[in-house]
């Protein structure tokens, strides 16, 4: 597929959720450094946004056109390998 923003091929989207990180925060008195410990990440599963892999745009995309685009570069693809086999095969043919 073709990211609507810089117009680069791309076959998979960054996606952010919204939800809530949990962890434990220390001082590390020895290294003089805030650490965290156990963190993790719980998703509400309300807002997903998201973003082209390669200019990191925003995309207009629900979650639905979301997988219809990764469908769809995946139907391309078995298609162009489709074809590709049907060429092979005629060239091995005596």
């Amino acid at each position: 597929m073709i990211c609507p923003k810089c117009k680069e091929k791309i076959d998979s989207l960054r996606q952010v959720s919204t939800g809530t990180e949990e962890c434990e925060m220390f001082f590390n008195k020895k290294e003089n450094w805030i650490d965290w410990k156990n963190e993790e990440f719980k998703s509400d599963g309300i807002v997903r946004i998201f973003y082209c892999p390669k200019c990191n745009e925003e995309l207009d995309l629900n979650d639905e056109e979301a997988e219809e685009m990764l469908k769809e570069r995946d139907e391309l693809k078995e298609l162009v390998v489709e074809k590709l086999n049907k060429i092979k095969e005629k060239n091995d043919m005596p």
